[in-house]
């Protein structure tokens, strides 16, 4: 009678312990899992106690920026407006940065000075401060002045919009140059420039993934191809190579360094580019890390690596100032632009701290999608006593706008980890004119932004055709996503593309660049108030 009694209530009972028991083991696999991937993605850890030692010394951490005392002032350059301090900002978004960028600085040349001397608005720049494919535009646009000066003898005659235009299309590139069979005797530029930021060559993808995998073993001898891509193309190696073997011409520079950029104060030489800061993401902490020659002093930096070579500062053979100002721009703008999981970080030796002696750097777009932050401090510390002093954001910002979703339910964990890795991006951009503004006015200085988000209440490409875009591209846009509004198409299109060859397509490109000389066009009054010239132009 008992054994019935007993076998009755385990029968009773057995649902609800074998309920309990499933949600515990579900909790514990759970967590069992979640452990394991925090495990299995922590890796090690990445230094050792924080020490007292900082660019500051006994004094908590504060991000540094460039120190403009150390240089030639930039107003100095030939036919630079001594009263007017000018600096363009450049954001990331890889190509589709790069493109629209490269347009609204082919509009920004459209903008003539009040003297003829002085040229126009994008030679007036003194200064120019990027993230990530941001920075390919700045390349683009300070490679080919200096090979146009360097291979002409002067600025005379330059323009960037012209440099756009030498597409080379009736070329058949090879795969990892677009420069075959081109008499390169007729070109003071390099004249596939354009092509370069259309997207990367079919043998630099192939590099990019060899790159992955060997971050992934932790092969330290190889990767950093990412750097000689950029080296080769955007800042102009491959081709300065190649003209300088036409000429016969055998020891010229190939590589441009920061002591290109920067010149010091004291120094004979004159000033022949504008300043130009690749800004970094500093791993450790989240420091803006802005390349100049002082900011690598201010660390202590004694070693980099360059075209898969270590360089490190022997103070027994090398002047430590020396060292620093042949440090490649490369170098710079690969760290700028190393988006965490899809390209190899760059890693600097430093001596400041002897218990954690490197510095890793990746895409600057993670402290400052903008690029704003350094280029407010550039203004400020501007040594030359200006009247004006003016900066110009080029934004090409994708990112989210509604804080609302089509789900009920909470988003999955997954989704939520990998949100977490872009917000803080969606959220500075949607302060960041109010916070920009309001710095700039306390410090006096004339802001003005210009951003896809000029294109909004555009209903059709039909105007861009004035700036560049053809009635057949248009076509193309438009029936291929069936869309209609610029705004629309352009934020559609990625920042780097995976098919067609990881290319832009030509209508892509053109839609771009079209964009970004027409909110030049649209905001000139705007722009031109802001510099104190007339607003009258050619």
């Amino acid at each position: 009678m008992s054994d019935k009694i007993n076998k009755s209530s385990n029968a009773a009972v057995s649902p609800v312990r074998e309920s309990t028991r499933r949600r515990t083991a579900g909790k514990i696999t759970i967590s069992a899992v979640f452990s394991a991937l925090i495990l299995i993605f922590s890796g090690c850890t990445t230094r050792y106690a924080q020490s007292n030692i900082y660019p500051y010394c006994d004094k908590a951490y504060q991000e540094c920026t460039v120190n403009l005392k150390n240089y030639k002032s930039p107003q100095q350059r030939i036919e630079q407006d001594a009263n007017l301090a000018l600096t363009i900002a450049i954001s990331g978004g890889g190509f589709r940065a790069s493109n629209f960028s490269a347009g609204a600085l082919a509009g920004l040349e459209e903008l003539n000075a009040p003297l003829a001397a002085q040229g126009n608005c994008l030679s007036q720049a003194d200064y120019f401060s990027t993230v990530s494919g941001g920075g390919f535009t700045a390349a683009a646009y300070i490679s080919s002045l200096y090979d146009y000066m360097q291979f002409t003898g002067s600025a005379d005659g330059y323009s960037f919009a012209k440099v756009l235009q030498n597409t080379a299309e009736n070329q058949k590139p090879a795969n990892t140059c677009c420069l075959s069979n081109i008499p390169l005797q007729n070109y003071s530029t390099d004249p596939c420039i354009k092509r370069h930021l259309q997207g990367f060559y079919p043998d630099d993808i192939k590099h990019l993934i060899s790159d992955i995998i060997c971050w992934f073993l932790h092969d330290t001898r190889k990767g950093g191809k990412f750097e000689q891509i950029i080296d080769d193309t955007f800042l102009g190696c491959r081709f300065r190579k190649l003209k300088l073997q036409s000429l016969n011409l055998q020891n010229g520079k190939t590589s441009l360094t920061l002591g290109d950029i920067f010149i010091r104060l004291g120094d004979s030489n004159e000033i022949r580019l504008p300043y130009w800061v690749p800004n970094a993401t500093a791993y450790e902490n989240g420091a803006i890390f802005s390349f100049s020659p002082d900011h690598l002093k201010l660390y202590d930096i004694t070693e980099y690596k360059h075209r898969n070579k270590r360089y490190p500062y022997d103070c027994q053979k090398q002047n430590y100032e020396n060292f620093l100002y042949n440090v490649p721009l490369a170098v710079a703008v690969m760290a700028s632009a190393n988006f965490p999981g899809a390209t190899y970080p760059t890693t600097l030796g430093s001596k400041m701290d002897p218990k954690n002696p490197y510095l890793h750097l990746f895409d600057g777009g993670m402290a400052d999608n903008l690029a704003v932050i350094t280029a407010v401090r550039l203004l400020e510390n501007e040594q030359q006593k200006v009247q004006r002093k003016v900066l110009l954001v080029i934004d090409a910002y994708q990112g989210t706008f509604a804080p609302f979703s089509k789900i009920r339910y909470p988003p999955p964990l997954a989704n939520t980890a990998l949100r977490a890795t872009a917000i803080s991006l969606d959220s500075w951009r949607g302060r960041y004119r109010e916070i920009i503004s309001t710095i700039c006015e306390g410090k006096d200085i004339k802001v003005v932004f210009l951003s896809f988000d000029d294109l909004a209440d555009m209903e059709s490409c039909r105007p861009l055709v004035e700036f560049g875009l053809t009635e057949n591209e248009i076509l193309q846009l438009t029936k291929k996503s069936k869309l209609t509004r610029p705004f629309d198409l352009l934020r559609k299109i990625p920042t780097v593309k995976t098919g067609d060859k990881g290319l832009l397509t030509t209508a892509e490109q053109n839609l771009l660049i079209a964009a970004g000389r027409y909110v030049i066009y649209e905001k000139r009054e705007q722009i031109l108030d802001a510099l104190g010239w007339s607003a009258k132009t050619d």
